[in-house]
């Protein structure tokens, strides 16, 4: 590592918040039932989306009868059992992609970041965050490779039953080796004290709160590398197969292409923010966050592009490109609200600078940054957060919604990733205005009357955007 920085401890009121609320023993998801439900439903979805693809192009599926039911489900399992078995070849080729990310985790050059400090001796836990440069060597091998003839980058495309079959099998294996890697090492302070007894709902939840090969946190690595960089790779690999197919590449790939580097390169380049963030130092790592991010998130998130390589003609026939057109700008002002509103919180945090790219001005907000000062920590109400509570995940749901509309209307499959997303984040919200609430008290009311929206912008920020007055006044900076 050429940098090393060090984050700003936590406050002793925090750790004594954070701690309270981590040992908790409340059943989330709907407890036992619940999370066995979502697990049964994570392989139904992506069987039944890859069965919509294979067998409709992309368009919904929906047996009418019970007969049709019947036939459905025989074309399904005949289908899985035909292209779904893995090959050796494709074996080999995830082992190696899995191996080659742990170890590229470990020795690539970047910055090492600090998390929170752990119970009970205060220890910080490194965090060797070279996503970036580990992100760009990896696609530079994939070209290497495919250009040298030794794997062709069309190859998860071509055998896309496979690669998902295989996935979905290394998320549940190795989330039931953490588990009982969890059960068998971990102690109060890295994961029991968050167990509840129940096989299933541990299992979902996770055992282990710092699952670690050496220094490497596979946790970091599971929601930045392996989810994000195989989410480009299934996206390159549809562009490189309609390229070799037709010649060129169509405005609607060439825009997943565009999407889906913006927010996987964003991943990697600010992975030094992820150290102290909640799922780092709070969630255990269970099935939830191993298969959805080896599995879930690459295969259902680029859907979109699938759908664009099997359906291209209909889409020229039946979207129009000014439509294509207004998705790039709404594309761009969404990525552009997603990254500065992340970084305004980050860099207040994490006084980091590094050279990646895109960087953005009002990434950084200007001093004095106003916030709602409570014992337990600041609430921001300066940058976007002036005007809405949540807008990083307004960015985040416009982006989903540019994705879908890049396929058209001819099916709503397209849309469910950003129907889905959108669900989720809104879980999320609720439970954070749980949390905050317990966490900052009366200041959270004060805080949520000063800033009652939460994904759109108050009518204050259209003022700000076009006259500069800011509903708090102008800035005036302390003097000593």
């Amino acid at each position: 590592m050429t940098k090393t920085e060090q984050t700003t401890p936590a406050k002793k009121t925090e750790e004594v918040i954070y701690n309270k609320v981590l040992n908790k023993h409340e059943y989330e998801f709907g407890g036992p039932i619940g999370v066995l439900a979502l697990m049964i439903w994570s392989h139904y979805i992506l069987f039944y989306f890859w069965y919509c693809l294979e067998k409709n192009n992309g368009g919904m599926i929906i047996p009418l009868s019970v007969d049709d039911l019947k036939f459905h489900l025989t074309e399904a399992a005949t289908m899985i059992i035909t292209k779904g078995a893995p090959s050796t070849k494709t074996w080999i080729a995830y082992a190696l992609f899995f191996v080659v990310q742990i170890v590229l985790a470990a020795i690539m050059p970047g910055v090492t970041m600090f998390g929170l400090p752990t119970a009970p001796h205060g220890k910080k836990l490194p965090y060797h965050c070279n996503g970036y440069t580990a992100y760009y060597t990896c696609l530079f091998g994939l070209f290497l490779v495919d250009y040298l003839g030794i794997f062709p980058m069309n190859y998860l495309i071509d055998n896309y039953g496979e690669v998902l079959v295989a996935s979905m099998l290394i998320g549940d294996f190795t989330a039931l080796f953490w588990y009982l890697y969890g059960l068998a090492f971990a102690d109060q302070y890295n994961g029991r004290e968050a167990w509840t007894g129940n096989v299933i709902y541990d299992f979902f939840m996770g055992t282990i709160l710092y699952p670690r090969i050496g220094e490497v946190d596979i946790k970091m690595i599971a929601e930045c590398r392996w989810s994000w960089l195989t989410l480009m790779i299934i996206t390159l690999s549809c562009a490189v197969r309609q390229f070799r197919d037709t010649g060129s590449i169509s405005i609607n790939m060439a825009f997943m292409l565009l999407a889906h580097w913006l927010y996987s390169n964003a991943t990697v380049k600010g992975e030094h923010c992820i150290p102290c963030t909640w799922d780092m130092f709070h969630e255990n790592y269970g099935w939830m966050l191993n298969f959805w991010n080896i599995t879930g998130v690459p295969f259902m998130y680029t859907f979109q592009s699938l759908y664009i390589l099997k359906n291209q003609s209909l889409i020229d026939a039946t979207v129009p490109k000014p439509l294509m057109y207004f998705n790039f700008i709404l594309l761009l002002t969404a990525y552009y609200i997603f990254d500065t509103a992340n970084a305004q919180k980050a860099n207040i945090k994490i006084r980091v600078r590094r050279s990646t790219f895109p960087q953005f001005s009002w990434a950084d907000l200007d001093q004095p940054i106003r916030f709602i000062e409570t014992p337990h920590g600041n609430l921001l109400v300066d940058g976007w957060y002036a005007f809405a509570r949540k807008m990083q995940y307004t960015g985040d749901i416009l982006m989903a919604l540019s994705w879908g509309l890049s396929c058209g209307f001819a099916s709503p499959l397209p849309y469910f990733y950003c129907f889905f997303f959108t669900s989720m984040i809104l879980h999320r919200q609720w439970r954070d205005e749980i949390r905050c609430a317990e966490k900052y008290g009366e200041y959270w009311k004060i805080y949520t009357k000063q800033v009652p929206n939460v994904f759109v912008p108050s009518m204050a920020f259209w003022v700000y955007l076009f006259t500069g007055k800011h509903p708090a006044g102008p800035k005036v900076k302390k003097t000593a």
